[in-house]
C-alpha cells in the first residue's frame, strides 16, 4: 500500500452535510496532502527576529577584543548594567550618542581586528600600545577621535620607520651647506 488515508474529525464532532476530510500520506516521500482543514493543520512558519544593531555590535566587540563588560562600558563613556542591557537586546540606543560612539568604536576595532589577524589577544594589545605621542589607540576611542585611534593602533602593528634618504654622510651644522649655492667668481 502506498498511500494511507485517515479520517480527521471536527473537534465539535461531524457537521451535517459536510464532506470527509483526508489526509493522504505518501509513504515515499515526506510530503502529505490536508484538504479540508488546512488552516487547522497548518502551523505558520516563525521567521527569527533579527537581533537589534546595537546588540550584535557590543557582543561582536566583546569577542574580538576580550573585554569585559565594565572595560566596555569604560570605552564608550556608559555603565555596565547599560552594556548588559545592549547585549540583551533590552535596550536600543539608536538615538543618543552611546549609538554613534558604539558604531565609531566597533568601526576600528573591526579594522584592528583584521590587521591583528583575528586574534583577541594581539587586537587588544595593539588598542592598548602606547605611540610617540604617549597617547594609546584605547585613549582616542574614549575621546571619540576614531580616525586618530585607527592610526595609533596602524603605528602600534607597523612602527614607523626614519627615512635616512635625505641625510648626509658628512656633519652640517645650522646655517652651512657642503657646496655654496653661489656662482663661484671667476675673477
Amino acid at each position: 500500500m502506498s498511500e494511507f488515508q485517515a479520517l480527521m474529525l471536527s473537534p465539535w464532532g461531524a457537521q451535517p452535510g459536510a464532506s470527509d476530510a483526508t489526509v493522504t500520506f505518501a509513504p515515499s516521500t515526506d510530503r502529505f496532502h490536508v484538504s479540508l482543514f488546512d488552516p487547522w493543520v497548518r502551523v505558520p512558519e516563525r521567521t527569527p527576529t533579527p537581533a537589534p544593531r546595537t546588540q550584535v555590535l557590543a557582543r561582536s566587540l566583546r569577542r574580538q577584543t576580550g573585554w569585559s563588560q565594565r572595560n566596555l562600558a569604560s570605552v564608550l563613556r556608559s555603565t555596565h548594567p547599560t552594556v548588559r542591557a545592549l547585549e540583551e537586546g533590552r535596550s536600543s540606543a539608536q538615538q543618543d550618542e552611546l549609538y554613534d560612539q558604539l558604531v565609531g568604536v566597533h568601526e576600528v576595532v573591526d579594522r584592528v581586528f583584521e590587521l591583528a589577524g583575528r586574534d583577541s589577544r594581539e587586537t587588544n594589545r595593539l588598542l592598548k600600545a602606547a605611540t610617540p605621542q604617549s597617547t594609546t589607540a584605547l585613549d582616542l576611542l574614549t575621546a571619540g577621535d576614531f580616525p586618530a585611534a585607527y592610526l595609533a593602533a596602524l603605528d602600534a602593528a607597523r612602527p614607523r620607520r626614519s627615512s635616512r634618504m635625505m641625510q648626509s654622510i658628512w656633519k652640517s651644522s645650522p646655517g652651512t651647506a657642503t657646496h655654496s649655492l653661489e656662482p663661484a667668481d671667476s675673477h
